[in-house]
């Protein structure tokens, strides 16, 4: 009759244990000996976006003004790039290689462009950040290397779709300068 009343006891006592105390007392999967201490509790492994890297992919649009005595026309431009935007330092501060590829118009000149570069900069509502590129231009009416530097703003407080700003530099060297100004469109993944 005692062993009867044991186990009932015993069984009650579980019954109305709170469920996570079970389960923090589960067996774990590798026994360990009597007087062993028993291994540390893995953690729970990160969701894949934790880390704070996305894919972005980006639209540029803006208006080209030639850096030429004399000279007052007023081009456009498209550009498309992708980069891997990885943040730091709580989320704060950025970085973001770069691949992409445009075209530009300007005093008669059709102008392609492929290039590899970066960005960096801080982010919290809006992300303000410096960037550059070099790589091969042509069509102004020469070709040759090309390089961009400029800054930028990015309102990315929506998830998916950052529009934003730029202002920059470009040059085709020895064939043509140019300010740019315009807007653009990201969709980060």
């Amino acid at each position: 009759m005692m062993k009867l009343v044991s186990t009932a006891g015993c069984l009650t006592f579980l019954l109305l244990r709170p469920s996570t105390a079970v389960a923090a007392e589960a067996p774990s999967a590798e026994p360990t000996a009597p007087g062993e201490p028993s291994p540390p509790a893995q953690p729970a492994p990160k969701a894949a976006d934790d880390d704070g890297s996305k894919l972005i992919i980006g639209l540029d649009g803006h208006l080209i003004q030639a850096i030429e005595e004399g000279t007052h026309e007023v081009g456009s431009g498209l550009e498309a790039r992708v980069g891997w935007h990885k943040t730091r330092l709580l989320g704060l501060l950025f970085t973001r290689p770069e691949l992409g590829g445009g075209y530009d118009r300007v005093l008669g000149n059709n102008m392609g462009r492929v290039f590899a570069g970066a960005r960096i900069g801080l982010q919290f509502v809006v992300a303000a950040y410096l960037y550059g590129h070099g790589g091969y231009g042509w069509g102004a009416p020469g070709g040759g290397f090309t390089y961009d530097v400029g800054v930028g703003a990015d309102l990315v407080l929506f998830s998916i779709i950052r529009p934003g700003v730029h202002f920059d530099y470009m040059e085709i060297v020895g064939n043509v300068q140019t300010v740019r100004g315009g807007v653009q469109l990201e969709l980060a993944f």
